[in-house]
């Protein structure tokens, strides 16, 4: 019989990768005398893991995905693989490949044993630029314009192509691209198209590129990005306050404060103030005469296109004058006959 180190029974007396580097107890009985021996057994992983490596033929975009050979483990479930080495040669107008790759791999299971090294030779097919997805429009016409200020920008102030797509191939990214496996290259200029303001336009040339047998192969499409503005500013109006009124008058002069406005495309911003009995145009605040009581402010932003938001504040003029007695010094009374 077997048991591990809490003296529980193990079933089936078989011991499993559970037990290894366990102290396990092992007891023989003789069924007919009783007599008995024991003795302690440790299970320790010395097998290293098994590991094949077959000849592949892969898309020259896809090795750096490749997860690499076989490899299997007695008592690892997941041995780690290592690169040991990769050798490269060019094959120079090779009209379907473009380079034999031949690497060198080594397996080691979580015990610390290792595999043989294998030698593995991979045979590059050339880019196959005419399978290239590039990125669709992002415009009015096709229903998904950009907003300004909504994306993150590239080093040129335009819309990163992160945020607006970039070309696949085979269903991974190839932008940014390396061109040491493919001889290729991805890129782009842009162009702006000069506008109104309220939609920019820019044409993205979008170029992917071989160097192969002493030519430049290419395939290259127009990306049309539009930039609209259809984002209200922000406006944040200035804080309620209250105001008395002066002398005789039952109204009071008061001088309103700017309202804070800012602008999502940081196009130019203009203020109307509307107020009881008034209206500043193309004002942001200013000097306004107000009567008695809690007045109501309402301040209104506009853009370059058209776009409009509001915000109000409240004024409370109060009127803390006391009245101002005024007597007669000198009162003249006639009297009659009767009085």
């Amino acid at each position: 019989m077997l048991t591990d180190a809490g003296g529980k029974p193990i079933a089936n007396r078989t011991l499993g990768r559970d037990y290894l580097n366990q102290d396990i107890m092992a007891k023989v009985i003789n069924s007919c005398t009783g007599n008995s021996c024991w003795s302690t057994i440790r299970l320790e992983d010395k097998m290293p893991p098994q590991i094949i490596c077959l000849d592949e033929t892969l898309r020259c975009n896809n090795l750096s995905e490749y997860a690499g050979p076989l490899v299997w483990d007695n008592c690892d479930p997941d041995p780690k693989i290592t690169l040991l080495d990769e050798q490269v040669e060019p094959l120079d107008c090779d009209r379907q490949f473009v380079k034999r790759v031949t690497r060198f791999y080594q397996a080691e299971d979580n015990f610390g044993n290792k595999s043989e090294i294998c030698e593995q030779t991979i045979l590059l097919r050339r880019i196959d630029l005419a399978s290239i997805e590039f990125p669709a429009d992002m415009s009015i016409a096709n229903g998904n314009p950009l907003v300004c200020g909504s994306f993150p920008e590239d080093a040129d102030g335009n819309p990163d192509p992160s945020y607006t797509g970039v070309p696949y191939l085979e269903g991974l990214p190839i932008y940014p691209y390396p061109d040491y496996y493919c001889n290729a290259a991805v890129y782009y200029r842009d162009t702006e198209i000069p506008g109104n303001g309220c939609v920019r336009k820019i044409l993205r040339r979008w170029r992917a590129v071989e160097w192969w047998c002493s030519s430049t192969p290419d395939n290259a499409i127009t990306q049309v990005l539009e930039i609209t503005d259809n984002v209200a500013p922000d406006i944040t109006c200035p804080r309620d306050m209250t105001v008395t009124v002066e002398g005789r008058r039952c109204e009071a002069d008061v001088i309103l404060p700017e309202a804070e406005t800012n602008d999502n495309c940081n196009l130019p911003v203009t203020v109307d103030v509307v107020y009881p009995g008034g209206f500043l145009q193309d004002q942001n605040g200013g000097l306004v005469t107000l009567p008695t009581g809690v007045q109501e402010i309402v301040y209104r932003a506009y853009d370059g296109c058209y776009n409009d938001a509001e915000c109000i504040m409240y004024v409370e003029v109060v009127d803390e004058t006391p009245p101002v007695a005024i007597c007669d010094q000198h009162t003249v009374v006639g009297l009659t006959l009767q009085s």
